[in-house]
């Protein structure tokens, strides 16, 4: 006769397997959107958040990004117009202490509303 405490067991195994599956699949296609992710034709205010929502998200599966690879990922995806502030930005980045994300998304929305202005002239 089978043990009738080992089918839940089974049933809890067979559960996990299959989440853990979804769960990296779920982080490799949210690495790859954070990869790709570019401000193009969006607003500043929209890649922002779109980067946000998807840092935020590896995050809920416990897969946090590195805060400086959130910074590199976020400043290589603004584009040639940015350049001035991510070059600034990159090399504050050796200091004691180095900007936190947040401070990086500050001083790039400083810069964003530069421009937009500059464009509108």
């Amino acid at each position: 006769m089978d043990d009738p405490y080992q089918f839940p067991d089974v049933i809890w195994l067979s559960l996990a397997e299959n989440f853990n599956k979804r769960s990296v699949a779920r982080e490799f296609s949210l690495r790859r959107d954070l990869q790709l992710l570019s401000k193009k034709d969006k607003t500043f205010t929209v890649y922002c958040h779109d980067f946000k929502s998807t840092c935020d998200s590896l995050s809920s599966i416990g897969k946090p990004i590195d805060e400086a690879m959130k910074i590199f990922g976020f400043l290589n995806g603004l584009g040639r117009e940015y350049d001035p502030i991510t070059t600034v930005i990159q090399s504050s980045l050796s200091k004691l202490p180095p900007p936190t994300f947040n401070d990086v998304v500050s001083e790039v929305q400083g810069f964003a509303n530069k421009l937009h202005v500059k464009m509108k002239q």
